[in-house]
């Protein structure tokens, strides 16, 4: 995770320093830099989930982004398999 969908911009650091957060139960790491993008990883199920919210001059970005990873519901058992 850390080598490949974690920040590269030098925010966040690696995915075990990141802050904590839940997303539909299932612990994750989330990662935000001032202005840039704001990065959410959970693993349940088997998988990799992604969240990010891009580059945003939002002044509530973060708020925005928590109110919507709320909404989510993981489901990995609907997943397509490779």
């Amino acid at each position: 995770v850390d080598e490949y969908v974690s920040p590269g911009d030098g925010c966040g650091g690696p995915r075990s320093q990141q802050e904590e957060i839940t997303i539909d139960g299932q612990p994750g790491r989330v990662a935000e830099c001032f202005g840039g993008p704001i990065v959410a990883t959970v693993v349940a199920g088997g998988r990799l989930y992604l969240f990010t919210l891009g580059y945003s001059d939002r002044d509530d970005a973060r708020e925005f982004f928590d109110r919507w990873v709320a909404t989510i519901d993981l489901t990995p058992e609907t997943a397509a398999a490779p």
